[in-house]
């Protein structure tokens, strides 16, 4: 019988090696994209749309005008906010989380940042650690004293059980304008990537907000780099092998680790995943009991 040391790796891309030891030895964190959440949450530009919607929005009578995804959740909250908010708590009602989630929830990452505003990860989280989960939401963003295997709400979140509140959430233009400039949101993303390892999950990186935070770190690490190299922090992130995007990466200092993602699930990647994990079994716990605290902000 072959054992975990036979199996070949999912992936014959040479980074791949590099990437492993990195997470298995714990020091790297992990920053999780919409892709992630596909099968049970709609896209960015779907989201978008469905919000349009229920707004009174009409999207295909903008004229010759293209107008940004943005904008357009501006108008959107604009026109009718408490349709806005309705809305988005009808979207992200409670689901359950996927494989890829448990599977992710397993590994032993410094900490799981995220632009998500689900929370099958942070569930994911909870049924997968022993000693509870502990997240934080934007704006409540700490520079200092991050926990382990901490989830970190970087565009914030919608609690599916609350059902009256309007979420703090980085979803329209102004949302974006006041997080990256007038908060310490950039300073918190630049303070805690630039000199750690990540790697990128589900992530698309259109934004150009963050693609800015990005272009700045990787300047920052180039001018500081080492000799030897060897112990420099790395950016990774998972792409379908039949991806042309590299150079889109490159430019932001992530290096591409390519994979044949099998069918429209990303089997391929839930390969690489498992390989790490080990294929352990996740440890489930009674559904309903919540096992995560939100980290409390010093006033």
């Amino acid at each position: 019988m072959a054992t975990m040391s036979d199996t070949p790796p999912p992936t014959s891309d040479p980074l791949l090696p590099d990437l492993t030891e990195r997470i298995r030895s714990g020091c790297c964190h992990a920053f999780i994209g919409a892709g992630m959440s596909l099968t049970v949450y709609p896209t960015w530009n779907e989201l978008i749309e469905q919000v349009c919607r229920a707004c009174g929005v009409n999207t295909e009578n903008m004229g010759s005008k293209t107008i940004p995804r943005l904008q357009l959740a501006q108008i959107a909250r604009d026109k009718d906010r408490c349709a806005y908010f309705r809305e988005l708590r009808n979207i992200f009602k409670p689901a359950e989380p996927t494989h890829r989630h448990h599977l992710l929830a397993k590994l032993p990452f410094k900490s799981y940042l995220t632009t998500n505003y689900d929370s099958l990860l942070l569930k994911a989280c909870e049924f997968n650690n022993d000693n509870g989960v502990v997240y934080s939401k934007y704006p409540g963003l700490e520079i200092e004293h991050r926990t382990n295997g901490e989830v970190v709400f970087l565009h914030g979140r919608i609690d599916p059980t609350d059902l009256n509140s309007e979420p703090k959430l980085v979803l329209t233009e102004n949302d974006f304008e006041e997080a990256y400039k007038q908060t310490s949101l950039r300073s918190f993303l630049e303070q805690h990537m630039t000199f750690n390892n990540v790697c990128f999950f589900g992530c698309s990186l259109e934004d150009e907000y963050l693609r800015g935070v990005f272009r700045y770190c990787k300047k920052f690490r180039d001018a500081v780099k080492t000799q030897s190299h060897s112990n420099d922090p790395r950016w990774f992130i998972l792409i379908d092998q039949k991806s042309s995007l590299s150079d889109k990466w490159k430019e932001m200092g992530i290096e591409p680790v390519h994979y044949d993602k099998v069918n429209s699930g990303h089997d391929g990647l839930c390969a690489i995943l498992e390989d790490w994990v080990g294929k352990k079994s996740a440890v489930l716990r009674p559904l309903g009991v919540s096992y995560s605290r939100e980290k409390e902000v010093p006033r």
